[in-house]
């Protein structure tokens, strides 16, 4: 009886221990998981940080991008109906100097004939140009005629502009001679252009249309043009001395073609990425979206299925549809985010309108973004790309749902084997949790907590359970995919940095082909020094001096139109072909111009460039010169008098072939100073936008004559410099010459 009873208390006690002892271990193995968990966790909240963080970095990269793409556009369309306004004045102001045969005028003028029997005369020529004249008269005059026929030696030109880009609908000319309104244009819409030469005759007489007079780039609001799509207009008036309106040139701008690139494609930092685990997968999406606002929070273009989600009103205005996508791209004008029922819409806006660009977060409803936005130099558009954060988190997301699967299988399965082996006796069961649980447990921690310290090379050791295993991979995967992650971001980086070597080779280049003050030049009677300064990393302008003979140099400045490294590629041409067709045309710099013109022309680069060259007598002091469109000398006299100099309205050389130019002949007398300039001194802006101007220059020139060359040149830059305040947009270029 008494075996029996301590049988069963040995067994109760051996069952006791072993339930005690096997709960233990279930505790401490449970408390393990949840320490995996919590490590977990903490690992995946630091990833989510860093891809957050580079996301950002990214994406407010390429939305900066695109703005400064989008405002080259518009940009480039403005300086070529400013170029073409030029070339219009140009005949204008000179029409009285043009000879026309008579019998020819009168072929011209039987050419235009009534459209829809109306009240304006139109012509199409062979090359699709249409010549309107909206007068009220049934015939042209003769001056009216004459000026028709002579504008039309720039239909090249006219050409040229409107198929230099896809992006052109139509380049055109008003001319307002009352009570006449003539019109140019090419590749427009018939219908378009004829109403409008009648309804600007009517307009331009009630002082309607185009009174602003700032020199300001002006771009018009987006508007629709018979159902046929949405454009822009960039124009250039030109006025009068009495400040009346003359004539208006401009470009229409296809505004859907631009916003297709801007509004509809999908965001994508990792084109290469093909894996179907890659984190960059998230981004090819149609969550992301973009849109256009004005600084004051009125609307260019917006997601019309986006309206309701920013709290926006509704419009009627008619949508564009894209075909690739469900999204619909709306032109609004007549809805402001400040008119938004959502304070944080309002509270974005203000960001907008303090920044020039920046990445802010932005909650509305459920649904947090991060919007990367950048204002456009041009006009005062913003760019605004938007993407959902949990949809930049969705790799993370997804690596933190497959833990909690695996863990919650993982304790599942514990739960069935715990009590198996709760049969088994105490060292068995120690045994296995050493070997399959807590050793496993331990290294995966240690490697954990390395990961989660950002070292993303640091891999679990697969060893334990098969669900220790799967978790492993887990996280080996995902530390894989952010190691490739990081490669990527090292490989953009390198890459950027040789691109910003390269140009800066290129500006070492550039600097060293530019002429130096050598010995040759310090004994002949003069005192010569010249600097450039460009806006980028290489510049546009150039200028030169050189000896033609023993007693002549030629002294050159230059200016080539745009900035950058095609504008440098172009200088760096024309600064060999102008010297060397100078050293073999040492008599007339007017020919030498011709001669340059004809050469530059036939590269047919839809680049120009101009020039001031001048032939230096060092006996004598006179001087030659020839002007390609540039801005005049200035000349100061020993005896303290100041005047500019050098303007024959000549067109600028490269652009336009057989072309003459004049030259001129002035003596510079000892003491005398010459400076030559480019336009990026008269032409420096302030932030408010005020001019550096040519009074101001020659007042400078004045007050500072008595310091040596050198430092009257380098003090004049500095003062640029800060009359700019550290803003500088265009190339700076001075030469200054002193005969003693």
């Amino acid at each position: 009886m008494l075996k029996l009873k301590n049988i069963k208390l040995n067994t109760v006690f051996i069952t006791g221990l072993v339930l005690i002892l096997g709960s233990s271990m279930v505790f401490l193995a449970f408390a393990a998981v949840e320490s995996i968990i919590s490590l977990g966790a903490y690992t995946t909240h630091k990833v989510e940080e860093e891809i957050t963080k580079q996301a950002s970095e990214l994406f407010f990269t390429r939305t900066v991008n695109k703005a400064k793409a989008a405002s080259s556009i518009f940009n480039d369309a403005h300086e070529l109906a400013k170029l073409y306004g030029e070339q219009v004045a140009f005949i204008y102001d000179n029409i009285d100097k043009f000879t026309v045969n008579q019998n020819e005028l009168e072929k011209y003028k039987d050419k235009f004939l009534p459209y829809k029997k109306g009240s304006t005369l139109v012509y199409l020529n062979d090359q699709k140009i249409y010549n309107l004249y909206a007068g009220g008269k049934k015939k042209l005059s003769d001056k009216e005629a004459k000026l028709l026929y002579t504008l039309s030696s720039l239909n090249p030109l006219l050409m040229d502009i409107t198929n230099s880009s896809k992006l052109y609908l139509d380049t055109w000319l008003y001319m307002y001679i009352e009570p006449a309104v003539i019109a140019y244009g090419y590749h427009g819409l018939k219908q378009i252009f004829l109403a409008s030469a009648d309804e600007q005759r009517k307009a331009i007489y009630g002082n309607s249309l185009f009174d602003d007079k700032h020199p300001k780039l002006k771009i018009t609001a987006p508007y629709t043009a018979y159902g046929m799509g949405y454009y822009v207009t960039t124009h250039s008036n030109h006025y009068a001395r009495d400040g009346k309106l003359v004539f208006s040139t401009g470009i229409d701008i296809k505004l859907n073609a631009i916003t297709k690139n801007l509004l509809n494609q999908k965001v994508s930092f990792a084109k290469n990425q093909k894996s179907d685990n890659s984190i960059y997968k998230t981004f090819q999406n149609n969550r992301t979206f973009s849109f256009i606002i004005l600084k004051n929070g009125k609307v260019i273009s917006f997601p019309n299925d986006k309206k309701a989600t920013f709290g926006l009103m509704k419009n009627e205005t008619k949508r564009i549809k894209k075909k690739k996508r469900s999204l619909s791209v709306m032109f609004f004008n007549n809805i402001s985010f400040a008119e938004s029922k959502y304070l944080a819409v309002k509270n974005f806006l203000k960001k907008v309108a303090s920044s020039v660009s920046d990445t802010v977060l932005l909650k509305l409803k459920k649904t947090t973004y991060m919007i990367a936005f950048s204002r456009m130099e041009i006009n005062d558009w913003v760019l605004c790309t938007a993407v959902p954060v949990d949809l930049l988190l969705e790799p993370v997301n997804k690596t933190r749902a497959m833990m909690k699967s695996t863990i919650s299988g993982f304790k599942m399965n514990f739960m069935f084997l715990s009590g198996f082996f709760l049969l088994i006796s105490i060292l068995l069961i120690v045994i296995f949790f050493r070997k399959y649980l807590i050793i496993p447990i331990v290294k995966f921690r240690n490697r954990a907590v390395k990961m989660g310290e950002g070292n993303f090379g640091a891999s679990v050791l697969l060893e334990g359970t098969s669900e220790i295993k799967e978790l492993g991979l887990s996280f080996n995967s995902l530390g894989g995919e952010l190691r490739t992650h990081m490669i990527n971001i090292e490989k953009e980086i390198l890459k950027n940095a040789k691109i910003e070597n390269e140009v800066k080779v290129a500006r070492q280049i550039q600097q060293a082909i530019l002429p130096r003050i050598t010995d040759g030049y310090k004994n002949i009677g003069i005192d010569l020094f010249a600097e450039l300064h460009p806006a980028k990393d290489v510049a546009g302008d150039f200028y030169d001096f050189f000896f033609l003979s023993d007693n002549k140099m030629a002294i050159v400045i230059a200016d080539v139109s745009g900035k950058g490294i095609a504008a440098s590629f172009f200088m760096s041409i024309a600064k060999r072909v102008l010297k060397n067709v100078s050293l073999n045309e040492p008599d007339d710099p007017a020919e030498a111009l011709k001669i340059t013109n004809e050469i530059l022309t036939s590269y047919n680069v839809s680049m120009f460039v101009t020039i001031f060259l001048a032939y230096y007598e060092l006996d004598t002091g006179r001087m030659e010169y020839a002007n390609a469109g540039h801005n005049e000398a200035l000349l100061l006299n020993a005896s303290g008098a100041c005047e500019y100099f050098g303007s024959f309205s000549d067109t600028v050389s490269g652009f336009v072939p057989d072309l003459e130019y004049h030259t001129g002949e002035i003596i510079i007398n000892p003491g005398d100073t010459l400076v030559l300039y480019t336009d990026g001194v008269t032409e420096a802006n302030k932030p408010s936008e005020e001019e550096y101007g040519e009074e101001r220059l020659k007042e400078f020139i004045i007050e500072n004559k008595n310091k040596e060359v050198k430092d009257l040149l380098q003090d004049l830059i500095d003062d640029v410099h800060k009359f700019e305040e550290g803003g500088q947009f265009d190339d700076i270029t001075v030469v200054i010459f002193r005969r003693k």
